[in-house]
């Protein structure tokens, strides 16, 4: 009776922090580690108490499996040179040890609690985005400089969190979700709705790419499993329009970026209204929308007329730290004026303080909902990095950068990599190798997690990890649940451009759920 007893506060233990749990993952790195902490101690304390411990531990070699990734940066601390990074890369990395042996030894939850936990994730989730889209409108108050400060987490494991909400919520539709289905389809599509606007107002391209491209695996699935076989034709339609809409979306906006409104360098007007003379430089071909930057520059004029106007100077700095004269040559250009008197007499009193906050493009000012700045600001970094060579201050182009680093580093270290720790070294020597125009304190490592695990561990390594994720995937036929598969494909699409599982929230997020599909999820969901 008394162990009886046990297993039954077991398994309330095993829902109460299991529940806890997942509703930390979007608001807080701290509750996440104590509370995976917590599912351990109570999954091995409970475990003791029903003298189940051995069983346990004997009785699935997936377990081992998994949690032996850990033991592929143990080995790796065997090749360091910096034992207090290569401790601390091990200490982010034991979340995966942590979590993965606390959800397995816990209590196995029932059909309903399993689905009561992931909807459960899908309103923890839901909240946040109301919580920071007010943060978000209310900038200001919140004293938020930044529209990527308005989440309490990073932006790409949140928008990838928000990817897979998505994806609970649609799979209602399909297989019986307890709790989900006493609300109104109706009401469901709404959700859905609301959280889609969200991740793209978030403007994680990252984020917005893996799901993307996991949209399209789901109605792939949809089409070919039984879910709506009178729709096969309607949602084999959907994909097509779903893949060539953003598609064609994006070669639109390219287009228009490279359309340049005077490419002949004949015939220019050489003087201004004034009478002086402008300055070409016909080698820099940086340009904003679609005109070039350094093509009409009168900077006697410029420098007088921009000091009349704003109490900062033209050889000063804007607000964000760059050169004035640059933020204002940059965005005048963008609205198509000419760098003299009568351009700057052009501008309103908004262009001003926009130029003053160091926005360099006039597009930038608008509203916080519209996607197309984000990719035009995207698409002008690729530009200019490949016109400069210089990937300083630009996300995507010092990533860029980041990924040749590792490039030489793999093929410098091929079969066993760098080993642990030894990460700041290894990239800093590379740089310098490559004659690389990244500024020193820009230095960091790719942002790719197969390239982290090569030049980490060498090929032998990261074919070992590959080797482990589609062990554990085989067995029992897990494959085959097509919303474990959902939330795997958004994770492996995304760590093409970031790493992931060497983020505390990335790598937790990934342990727990993959033990919850793996030792808790119904039979029901294989297909």
């Amino acid at each position: 009776m008394r162990q009886l007893d046990f297993r039954k506060i077991g398994e309330i233990f095993t829902l109460i922090l299991f529940s806890i749990f997942v509703l930390s993952l979007p608001y807080s790195k701290s509750f996440v580690s104590i509370f995976g902490g917590l599912i351990l101690i109570s999954g091995l304390f409970f475990s003791f108490l029903n003298r189940e411990i051995k069983s346990r531990l004997t009785g699935d070699p997936s377990f081992w499996l998994l949690i032996s990734i850990f033991g592929v940066y143990l080995v790796g601390l065997l090749f360091t040179n910096d034992m207090k990074l290569g401790l601390g890369e091990l200490n982010k990395e034991l979340m995966l040890v942590t979590i993965v042996a606390g959800v397995y030894l816990s209590r196995r939850l029932s059909k309903k609690q399993f689905w009561f936990i992931l909807t459960l994730f899908v309103f923890g989730v839901t909240v946040s985005t109301f919580i920071s889209f007010v943060r978000m409108i209310f900038s200001n108050s919140f004293g938020v400089t930044n529209f990527r400060a308005v989440n309490y987490i990073s932006h790409i494991p949140f928008s990838l969190q928000i990817a897979f909400s998505i994806f609970i919520l649609i799979y209602s539709f399909f297989k019986e979700n307890w709790i989900l289905k006493f609300l109104k389809p109706s009401f469901r599509i709404v959700w859905i709705v609301w959280l889609l606007f969200f991740i793209v107002i978030l403007k994680s391209f990252l984020g917005l790419i893996a799901f993307y491209f996991t949209v399209i695996l789901l109605l792939y699935l949809i089409s070919k499993r039984k879910y709506l076989p009178k729709y096969r034709k309607l949602v084999i339609v959907c994909a097509l329009l779903f893949f060539l809409v953003p598609v064609l979306y994006l070669g639109v906006v390219i287009y228009k970026f490279y359309d340049v409104q005077y490419a002949r360098a004949d015939n220019l007007e050489q003087r201004t209204k004034s009478g002086n003379d402008y300055e070409f430089d016909f080698s820099n071909k940086l340009k904003e929308n679609g005109y070039y930057v350094y093509w009409y520059i009168c900077p006697k004029e410029l420098e007088q007329a921009w000091n009349q106007r704003s109490s900062i100077n033209y050889k000063g700095y804007d607000l964000k730290g760059y050169l004035l004269s640059g933020t204002l040559t940059r965005y005048m250009t963008s609205k198509g004026l000419r760098k003299d008197a009568e351009g700057v007499a052009m501008l309103t009193d908004r262009d001003v303080k926009n130029i003053e906050s160091g926005v360099a493009n006039y597009i930038y000012d608008t509203s916080i909902y519209a996607i197309y700045p984000r990719i035009y600001e995207t698409i002008w970094e690729i530009d200019k990095y490949l016109l400069t060579g210089n990937p300083n201050n630009q996300s995507l182009s010092q990533r860029i950068e980041f990924s040749k680093a590792a490039f030489l580093i793999i093929k410098d270290h091929f079969w066993f990599g760098i080993g642990t720790g030894n990460y700041l070294a290894a990239y800093s020597e590379t740089y310098k190798k490559m004659n690389s125009q990244l500024d020193e304190y820009n230095y960091g490592a790719v942002h790719n997690q197969y390239l982290s695990y090569w030049s980490k561990f060498g090929l032998i390594g990261f074919i070992y990890i590959a080797f482990v994720l589609i062990c554990v995937l085989r067995k029992n036929k897990r494959y085959r649940n097509d919303l474990l598969m959902l939330f795997l494909v958004t994770l492996l699409i995304a760590n093409f451009g970031d790493t992931i599982w060497e983020t505390h929230i990335g790598l937790s997020y990934f342990a727990f759920f993959v033990s919850l599909f793996l030792w808790h999820s119904p039979d029901e969901l294989i297909q």
